[in-house]
């Protein structure tokens, strides 16, 4: 064996079968924790171990197990000081003394006597060196306490409940004892007993019975006097919301009324389906389409808002689209914006002031020369798609409005495509994409619509309204949602 003495600590390294070595610190744990000057060791197996606090000796022939099993005690419990319940042993039914509390004599105390002391012990060490405690009381501490040579805890004030004290000790050694542990109740005080809380209930109940019947009384001729105006505000209300509702039906006959007929739209588009869903009576959406000198001129537009304010800007615009078309019968997608911005802007007297309305249009605009198959595009924040071949082609849009804006200087960008027979075109406001649903209430976004496009324009045009119109009914029903914006869908093959 080597011998050691470290810094607080004296112990030796044992010479393991597989040449390794361990440390034992065991044996010395009882040593004082002055530095060992010198070891001496005799032919018998006894150590002489020296330093300032002393000589010690070390027989290494006796074996002693330092993991022998023992119990913590607790060796009275009081209330109040002095009033003993418990004076350290545990009994059965039949008076015999046992290792553990018998669970049928759980004491129950009154909760005038909520503050209880326990001591406690454990089996000195030979030397005399201090036991060190922890202890919980289930119910209170959130954790066992730090160790420590305390062996009393008193706690007072204890709230009604069933709690259970655990003790253990810990040994020079750092040998752990078996848990010992104390059951007990404390009552509620008798104004939180079951029946003083019963007892308090029904009279406040009776209490409010009678402040209600007295209040009645009182509030009968009020009500009554309050309903009659409630009945005549009512009619009022009913009389004023029946003629606002034929204000907005008539409007509605209006805006339906500046809307292409269909027999015009057969002849201009023979091939074709809208998709128009209003969000509310009347509609911020609108489709317009003219047909002169061989040219389609097609419009897809969505206003700022949507129901009455809406509406009101979706006739502003046709009524100015009529008359710029009118007056040029050789104008571009270009310059019909542009046209239509500036007489927007001047329409609402837009400044470009702060805090000042903001109100305008996105507009997809294309003329179609049937002869020449050509088509020109211009965008207003709302792109065109067309497929060729089942192949998808987007031309984007300028990215700014038909009103006021940063951008208001810049003109509209004109775009050139020569278009072949099969060629399906789509221009869209951006109501479908907006839409909430599906399983995570979310927009259904223009991926989704890319794709829904994709997948449904090898149909006819009449299917192809059908497949759209039914893809979105499920889309609202999986979130049981609500049409948030106006929807427009115009779809053309050439």
């Amino acid at each position: 064996h080597l011998n050691e003495s470290r810094e607080y600590e004296t112990g030796y390294f044992k010479l393991s079968s597989d040449s390794s070595y361990t440390w034992i610190r065991e044996p010395f744990l009882g040593f004082s924790k002055g530095v060992i000057h010198s070891i001496q060791h005799d032919p018998d197996g006894v150590s002489w171990l020296g330093g300032p606090d002393g000589l010690f000796r070390y027989d290494r022939n006796i074996s002693l197990d330092y993991k022998l099993d023992y119990n913590a005690l607790i060796r009275r419990i009081s209330i109040l000081g002095d009033s003993v319940i418990h004076n350290g042993t545990f009994t059965d039914g039949k008076g015999i003394p046992v290792v553990h509390q018998d669970p049928q004599k759980v004491p129950i105390i009154d909760y005038q006597f909520n503050s209880i002391t326990f001591d406690f012990s454990a089996p000195n060490n030979e030397d005399g060196t201090p036991v060190l405690f922890s202890h919980y009381l289930e119910g209170f501490d959130e954790d066992w306490h730090e160790w420590s040579t305390e062996n009393r805890k008193e706690y007072t004030n204890l709230q009604e409940h069933n709690y259970t004290f655990h003790v253990r000790a810990k040994n020079l050694y750092d040998h752990e004892s078996e848990w010992t542990s104390y059951s007990f109740v404390i009552k509620p005080p008798w104004y939180r007993t079951s029946p003083a809380i019963i007892s308090f209930i029904l009279l406040g109940i009776g209490t409010f019975w009678l402040i209600v019947v007295l209040y009645t009384r009182g509030l009968r001729a009020i009500i009554r006097e309050r309903t009659a105006e409630i009945r005549e505000q009512k009619d009022v209300i009913e009389e004023k919301n029946t003629d606002i509702m034929a204000s907005i039906s008539y409007a509605q006959r209006i805006q339906e009324a500046l809307l292409p007929p269909g027999d015009y739209l057969d002849d201009l588009f023979p091939e074709r389906f809208i998709l128009y869903l209003p969000r509310d009576i009347v509609s911020g959406d609108f489709y317009w389409m003219i047909g002169k000198n061989g040219k389609i001129i097609c419009v897809t537009a969505d206003c700022t808002g949507h129901g009455v304010p809406g509406a009101m800007m979706s006739m502003m615009g046709m009524s100015f689209l009529n008359e710029i078309t009118s007056k040029d019968e050789h104008i571009h997608t270009d310059e019909i914006l542009n046209q239509l911005r500036s007489q927007i802007v001047h329409s609402l007297r837009q400044k470009g002031v702060q805090g000042e309305s903001q109100d305008g249009m996105d507009m997809a605009i294309y003329i179609l020369d049937k002869e020449s198959r050509n088509l020109e595009f211009s965008g207003a924040n709302l792109p065109l798609y067309y497929f060729r071949d089942k192949e998808l082609q987007i031309i984007k849009p300028d990215n700014m409005p038909i009103g006021i804006s940063s951008k208001l200087k810049n003109p509209f960008t004109r775009h050139s495509i020569i278009l072949e027979p099969g060629d399906i075109i789509y221009t869209f406001s951006d109501g479908y994409q907006d839409q909430f649903g599906g399983p995570s209430d979310k927009k259904f976004m223009i991926k989704k619509l890319r794709q829904l496009l994709c997948d449904i324009h090898p149909e006819s045009l009449e299917q192809q309204k059908i497949l759209l119109q039914k893809n979105l009914n499920e889309w609202m029903r999986e979130s049981n949602c609500e049409q948030v914006d106006d929807i427009t869908i115009l779809g053309v093959r050439i």
